[in-house]
């Protein structure tokens, strides 16, 4: 895909649709614990693992924005789908954007610049729209294999995100009631967005770093296990399109695993396997790979 300039942008504006939509789903999850059941608690966790390990990190992250692995037609358009039903953007929006984290990481030219705080790379830059990231161009530009894709293009469309969404509560609704549609719906997806947000925070701020890069990227071990691998990510800045982020036997990397298991089901294949350590302590690995 090559490296991108982006030109930075003195002045953006707040969003005051994301606000109220960050707002709203964080007053409904509050209401959880009103609502506990057994049931709803294992929906909850269940629809976290489908959604943040299988649709995000595996499915926007690993296979649709780094191209780590080649997945059956149907199994990407299964995994797509499940990143959308985390309600973090569209795949192009999604896609687009973690590439240009990695064209410029954790300077003004990246979404979410860890440099600039905690709460800014936590959530913080969600809160504005910003023609720096946002304009539709620079997302095809950064997204010319998301753009070209059909089924891709159908999920980007803000109706069908929200239709899988309220499909999935009638579905739990009936299944369950209103308490399996709180645990499973607004909680989840709470406990998704701050997990998903904590690689671009935390895991830029605390832990340890094994190779020399071009970002603040550390490698966290809480992180790691709560974003399904995806806190040894001073690992994944060192080598973005490589399959699986572990390193040392203690860097346990559970959507790996998923793979694996897909991999033996004959579902996956062209892994992108990481390279020895002494190579991957170049700068230049720092940059995304072409696709």
């Amino acid at each position: 895909m090559g490296n991108f300039k982006l030109e930075p942008v003195d002045q953006i504006r707040r969003d005051p649709f994301i606000i109220g939509w960050m707002i709203s789903i964080h007053l409904l999850a509050m209401l959880a614990p009103l609502t506990y059941s057994p049931g709803a608690v294992g929906i909850c966790l269940l629809l976290y693992f489908v959604t943040g390990c299988l649709g995000i990190t595996l499915g926007f992250h690993r296979l649709l924005t780094h191209r780590s692995l080649k997945a059956s037609p149907w199994l990407e358009g299964f995994l797509a789908t499940c990143g959308v039903l985390a309600l973090q953007g569209s795949p192009l929006e999604w896609v687009a954007h973690h590439r240009m984290h990695h064209a410029g990481s954790d300077t003004p030219q990246d979404p979410h610049d860890a440099s600039r705080g905690f709460w800014y790379s936590h959530m913080g830059w969600l809160f504005h729209k910003n023609p720096n990231v946002d304009d539709v161009g620079k997302l095809r530009k950064f997204g010319r294999d998301i753009s070209a894709d059909p089924y891709l293009t159908f999920l980007s469309r803000p109706a069908v995100m929200i239709g899988l969404q309220v499909a999935l509560g009638i579905l739990l609704l009936s299944l369950g009631g209103i308490g399996w549609v709180i645990w499973g719906i607004f909680l989840r997806l709470v406990i998704v967005y701050h997990v998903t947000w904590f690689v671009n925070s935390a895991a830029h701020m605390w832990g340890y770093q094994t190779y020399e890069t071009e970002s603040l990227a550390t490698n966290n071990w809480w992180v790691g296990l709560l974003a399904f691998g995806e806190g040894w990510h001073n690992n994944h800045h060192a080598q973005p399109d490589a399959i699986h982020v572990h390193r040392q036997w203690w860097e346990f990397d559970l959507t790996w695993q998923v793979v694996r298991l897909l991999r033996s089901m004959g579902l996956v294949s062209q892994l992108k396997l990481p390279l020895s350590k002494a190579l991957a302590s170049t700068r230049d690995l720092e940059t995304i790979s072409s696709i």
